[in-house]
């Protein structure tokens, strides 16, 4: 399955406020369900999972 998932990947030294918002932007524009917003500039991989909240509810996974 394409095109179901946004993945926004970060080489910084700690996730920003600035990138969440940039992910669910990504979300709102696109209309997927997930976004995933990974950081390798970590010595452990450091990850987040988003859910579109402007998605119907049915629409939701």
């Amino acid at each position: 399955m394409e095109n179901q998932v946004v993945v926004e990947l970060k080489s910084t030294k700690a996730l920003a406020s600035e990138h969440q918002m940039q992910v669910l932007n990504y979300l709102r524009a696109s209309g997927l369900p997930i976004a995933l917003l990974m950081n390798f500039g970590t010595p452990k991989l450091e990850y987040r999972r988003f859910e579109n909240r402007f998605l119907k509810p049915e629409l939701r996974s």
